[in-house]
């Protein structure tokens, strides 16, 4: 049962202009979150239906609809 992970297009624009060893790390972590999106380490955000996960300097923010595996 693997969630489907949607990408925003201003998102996939950033990822595309990172070097290869951290766009490697995001895209390790979203794999990871495509199994489990509710892994160690991944917190929700305050008063909102989103959560963060961290790589890096960076953060991954996303929302998870179990309904539709999304």
């Amino acid at each position: 049962m693997a969630y489907e992970i949607l990408i925003d297009r201003k998102a996939k624009k950033v990822l595309a202009t990172l070097d290869q060893e951290t766009a490697r790390r995001i895209h390790g972590v979203l794999a990871v979150l495509s199994i489990d999106p509710r892994p160690p380490g991944v917190r929700k955000v305050a008063n909102s239906p989103y959560y963060r996960a961290r790589v890096g300097v960076f953060r991954i923010i996303f929302e998870i609809v179990d309904s539709k595996l999304i």
